[in-house]
């Protein structure tokens, strides 16, 4: 939590925690300055940052853009909290991926609903994986932009490389928040993903791929699996940023 009004004490916190825990949410830390905050998202990585932006005395942008900067293992979702903020700061909060609540009748209710409604899709999406940073990955790897598993791929990346763990949750999350973006089936998405990336194998630059997968494709198999290749992706990509 990000609040610059008050002290933030541990008697504060434990105050704050009962109806966060109540709506499903823990509190880990309260911060009141910038280095503060971004210090706290450094070390704890928690899955949301509530930032009252109409009284932290910061561009709320600013933070953001500062977070997805950061090497994270997991980003943060930001809920931007504006009670009669200026449309400019609420719009460029939301631009650079963060929730934005905005109102004079703000209540407690509908931001305790929001936290536990959170998906990873609602995290921050770092900038080593922006948009056009995956889809020259997976161009330079051979797949081709005209199959639908190549905008299905492109996002599975994006969303994984919000929180690492989602490379072990495939079946059970990323595919279906793909499949539920494009009305389409989980199934389908697995199916499509498979394909583009069995075609990238059979017609693409061999040697490319080789200097990014190594000997880590199963001889057998002669392809990488959907979880490897979004994760082998997704690595190469923060490499690649330094981070």
């Amino acid at each position: 939590m990000a609040d610059a009004r008050i002290l933030m004490t541990p008697e504060l916190m434990r105050a704050l925690r009962a109806p966060l825990y109540r709506a499903g949410c823990d509190v880990v830390s309260c911060a009141g300055e910038r280095a503060a905050v971004l210090e706290a998202v450094s070390r704890d990585e928690p899955d949301a940052l509530l930032l009252n932006a109409a009284l932290f005395g910061l561009d709320a942008a600013a933070v953001v853009k500062a977070i997805r900067a950061m090497a994270l293992t997991k980003t943060p979702a930001v809920l931007a909290l504006f009670p009669g903020a200026p449309e400019e700061a609420v719009r460029r909060a939301a631009q650079n991926g963060a929730i934005c609540l905005s109102g004079a009748a703000l209540s407690v209710e509908e931001v305790l609903s929001r936290c536990a409604r959170l998906t990873v899709a609602d995290r921050l999406p770092p900038d080593f994986a922006r948009t056009d940073r995956v889809q020259a990955m997976l161009r330079a790897l051979s797949v081709s932009e005209r199959v639908s598993g190549f905008r299905y791929l492109t996002d599975a990346v994006e969303l994984c490389a919000r929180d690492q763990r989602c490379f072990r949750q495939m079946t059970r999350m990323i595919y279906p928040l793909i499949a539920q973006k494009y009305n389409a089936g989980a199934a389908s998405v697995e199916r499509l993903i498979r394909h583009a990336i069995e075609t990238a194998w059979l017609k693409g630059d061999m040697e490319r791929q080789y200097a990014l997968f190594g000997n880590t494709v199963d001889e057998k198999r002669g392809k990488p699996t959907n979880s490897e290749f979004i994760a082998r992706v997704t690595e190469a990509l923060r490499l690649e940023a330094n981070l």
